[in-house]
């Protein structure tokens, strides 16, 4: 038996269609979630029915596979259903599953968002309104504004709504490692984040360490596996009425939250329960996290706002928390007292942009990994290692290094390795076709005291993807200097100038009006490896990205120059996750959901290719010993047809594991091991803070014998294919 998911050529658009749908499966698989909304529809038709004597009409704002709208137009008391759906592939399957149970006639799919619509008249309006426009932190799907437009141009006045309103509920948490997802924070001694170094020109006297921001989190997994620790029981925060909106404006709470444990209060920790009907009649939608209480959260996850600044609190003491909303966001924040807050100050214009996230051209995992001292420490050595190969690589004087990935921080740290010399950062869009004027500036290391100097021989050459990462690299590596507008004419730098292509990859490299750099004139190559644009990549864009860019700049190596990291290896486990595996998977035969046949849905899944988590987001267990599954050497040639790197390796149990109960895998686990220098690499592993790694799910839970399972790991240059079997 062999259980493949390898993501292949042909059908890598099918399989990526497939990934942007595995949450609405999640979803369709959560039964709480859907027994709540058959529920309360029924009941809501009857009683709307029967208040205005007549049939209604619904309104589903975001149908999604068309399920609530069906089960609103197969009461008796509903005459006409209208559903809107912004994405154009699903909107095309609420039709087909509208077909399928025979409600052609009575609901009518929209492919736009609803707030495009127009005005109806008084007789065209629906006195129900259908909506799951919600998300971890309730309101950041829009779901006020499409309400409040919907009930100006759509419902009739004293509409019901389902659900119809949501409370949020709230705890004080202490979690050291949260504040990472942020800010930047000072380490001394840290190679990167030490205060005395670059980061003091951002944290300069006045501005802030962080910015109050909201982010999902697992609640359950931030408290038993990665340090969390409530300061505080729930309390009740905000409640929304979905069928009498609030304003624009939002709304405002003040709550005296009583402290059950001595700790900092690094964030509030916020989630929400859904009365499906006003009265409370039926039951309710909920990601309430289970150490709260909760019967467990189905698909959702819980939210963190973090505070601009850790609160110590103490065990018996009163804190104030204000809560308040705008039309998309939640926000919490400390009071000193509730006497002392002025009735127009709220923590929505009191949130402060500060920019730290912002300057490392990156999302919470990008900033958490910049955060990893352990990182840091490994680039530090790496930079030692390329400024030892830059100045044997050259006879006459140091050979300049070329640093590829986005971001400063390996350049800066070559240049302290240095200790002289100079940076150019090249801006604009470098690796892709040059249309527009890139930016070119030379940034000179000086002693203290002396006035700039700009060498025409540049100790580093800073490539940078993006406007954004230049202006970045600028600041950080202290620029000062002249633009320069890159030449039209030839001349300048053959040798750093290629173009090579390969299944959407394209990387160009353009360093027109730098310093006079001949053939074989650098002394290395390297990256982070970081680069901006590729989000939500688990590891192996960044390895192709990169090789192709080496074999593309090869060219510019001089024969004892280096290339930094040296190779890179895909690490694997295969672990026990049921509970994942569950919700990505198709519906079941017949495609019935409450009753409803929405099999159409079927035709947006795939359980193939990998996906790409960051924490240990898969909840799984380890059936099977981590091993490298295949190692990617970029002083080679990145290969542009086969044949690819490929191995294959067997991952066995642990020895204290082979005779215990049956073991089942559900999931290969994949991650990256960067080899930034002879002894020096860092890796992703899962447990990593920020880390991101890849989830392959198998097409069946296989049982994991004694000899273990074989798993064949390939690599084509663009994408990782990974089969498993017996």
């Amino acid at each position: 038996m062999s259980v493949s998911a390898a993501m292949a050529p042909s059908t890598a658009a099918t399989d990526d269609v497939g990934k942007q749908y595995d949450w609405h499966f999640a979803m369709l698989h959560d039964q709480p979630r859907n027994r709540a909304f058959h529920q309360a529809i029924a009941h809501s038709v009857r009683r709307s029915a029967a208040a205005r004597g007549k049939p209604i009409k619904a309104l589903d704002i975001g149908t999604g596979s068309g399920l609530l709208a069906i089960l609103a137009a197969r009461q008796p008391d509903c005459s006409r259903v209208t559903a809107y759906e912004i994405d154009r592939r699903l909107a095309a399957v609420a039709v087909s599953n509208v077909s399928r149970n025979g409600f052609t006639d009575r609901i009518q799919v929209i492919a736009q968002h609803s707030t495009a619509a127009a005005v109806r008249p008084a007789d065209a309006r629906a006195s129900l309104l259908v909506h799951e426009i919600l998300d971890s932190d309730l309101l950041g799907e829009g779901v006020l504004p499409a309400i409040r437009h919907a009930a100006v141009a759509l419902l009739e006045p004293g509409y019901r709504a389902v659900p119809a309103r949501a409370v949020v509920y709230a705890a004080l948490l202490e979690h050291p490692g949260l504040p990472a997802f942020d800010r930047l924070a000072p380490v001394p001694g840290d190679p990167v984040l030490d205060p005395r170094g670059p980061l003091k020109r951002l944290l300069s006297p006045g501005s802030a360490l962080g910015e109050t921001a909201v982010y999902d989190v697992h609640v359950d997994d931030e408290v038993s596996l990665h340090g969390g620790r409530p300061l505080s029981a729930p309390f009740k925060a905000l409640a929304i009425n979905f069928e009498s909106l609030p304003g624009p404006e939002g709304q405002k709470a003040l709550i005296k939250v009583p402290v059950t444990a001595t700790g900092l209060v690094h964030a509030v920790i916020f989630w929400w329960e859904a009365q499906m009907e006003a009265d409370g009649s039926t039951e309710i939608m909920s990601n309430t996290p289970k150490c709260f209480g909760g019967v467990g959260s189905g698909h959702w996850l819980q939210a963190a706002c973090l505070l601009p600044v850790p609160r110590q609190a103490f065990a018996g003491e009163e804190l104030v928390v204000e809560a308040s909303h705008d039309d998309n966001s939640l926000m919490f924040c400390l009071r000193p007292s509730v006497e002392s807050v002025p009735s127009s100050l709220s923590c929505m214009s009191g949130t402060v942009s500060h920019g730290s996230s912002h300057a490392a051209m990156g999302d919470a995992s990008r900033l958490q990994t910049l955060n990893c001292r352990s990182r840091n420490l490994a680039l530090w050595r790496a930079a030692q290692w390329v400024a030892r190969a830059a100045s044997r690589a050259s006879l006459t004087a140091t050979a300049p290094v070329i640093d590829i990935g986005d971001g400063p921080f390996l350049s800066h740290l070559v240049l302290q390795c240095l200790r002289s010399g100079s940076v150019l950062a090249v801006g604009g869009r470098p690796f892709r076709r040059l249309r527009r004027q890139a930016t070119l500036m030379q940034i000179s290391k000086r002693s203290k005291g002396s006035k700039p100097s700009f060498a025409r021989s540049p100790a580093v050459i800073c490539l940078e993807r993006s406007q954004e990462a230049f202006g970045f690299s600028c600041k950080w590596l202290g620029a000062r200097g002249t633009a320069l507008k890159p030449s039209s004419g030839s001349g300048s730098v053959p040798d750093l100038k290629a173009t090579t292509g390969r299944r959407g990859w394209r990387a160009e490299v353009v360093c027109s009006d730098a310093p006079d750099l001949p053939s074989r004139a650098a002394g290395a190559l390297m990256a982070e490896p970081f680069f901006s644009d590729l989000d939500g990549d688990w590891g192996e864009a960044a390895i192709g990205l990169f090789w192709s860019q080496v074999t593309a700049l090869r060219g510019a190596l001089t024969a004892r120059g280096v290339i930094c990291p040296g190779s890179a290896s895909i690490h694997g486990e295969l672990v026990s996750c049921a509970d994942l595996w569950s919700q990505r998977q198709p519906l079941p035969s017949g495609g019935l959901v409450e009753g409803v046949d929405i099999s159409e849905m079927n035709s947006l899944h795939s359980l193939a290719g990998v996906r790409c988590m960051e924490g240990q987001s898969y909840r799984g267990a380890s059936v099977a010993e981590r091993a490298s599954l295949l190692t990617v050497d970029f002083r080679t040639r990145c290969p542009w047809r086969p044949p690819w790197p490929a191995a294959a390796v067997r991952l066995r149990p642990r020895p204290a594991e082979r005779n215990s109960q049956e073991l089942v895998a559900h999931a290969l686990v994949v991650w990256v091991v960067w080899h930034l220098a002879p002894g020096v690499e860092w890796g992703q592993e899962p447990e990593r803070p920020g880390a991101r790694h890849g989830v392959m799910l198998l097409q069946q839970p296989m049982a994991v014998p004694a000899e273990g399972l074989l798993v064949q790991a390939s690599f084509d240059g663009a994408h990782c294919h990974f089969r498993v079997s017996h």
